[in-house]
């Protein structure tokens, strides 16, 4: 296959190597330097059940929309809204065959009225890479 020409100056290795990669016609698994770094994002998302008096949640790694299963492990850091870490960080070293981690605690000491926001930190081959996240509890 052959790439179509952009122009007058042509494409840029830079580009070129980002196209084969998306189309799946370069031979390699490799993911190209300049893709990674804008593509790649973690994804959570907690939720508080009161009735066991549990916080979970699932993380992952997207990369151009696809998950990553070569992530290493996930951390999970819960603060109050006054910026104080509620409880020590809650971390996974073993995601799932999908590259999903799943974080848990029970009495998290929680209540109705508290916002809360979690800063989560995913480890790759790749690089770390940071989201945060808001918990409203409610009662």
């Amino acid at each position: 296959m052959r790439l179509l020409d952009a122009g007058a100056g042509g494409w840029t290795d830079t580009e070129k190597s980002q196209l084969r990669y998306r189309l799946g016609i370069d031979g390699s698994s490799a993911t190209p330097a300049a893709l990674s770094k804008l593509s790649t994002k973690v994804i959570a998302s907690f939720a508080y059940d009161e009735s066991v008096s549990t916080v979970e949640g699932n993380t992952w790694l997207e990369q151009d929309g696809r998950l990553l299963a070569t992530v290493t492990s996930a951390t999970a850091s819960f603060y109050g809204s006054d910026g104080t870490l509620l409880f020590p960080a809650l971390t996974d070293s073993a995601p799932d065959a999908q590259g999903i981690f799943r974080v848990s605690k029970v009495n998290p000491g929680f209540v109705a009225g508290d916002s809360i926001y979690v800063v989560v930190q995913i480890v790759a081959p790749s690089g770390t890479f940071t989201t945060v996240k808001g918990l409203q509890i409610v009662g």
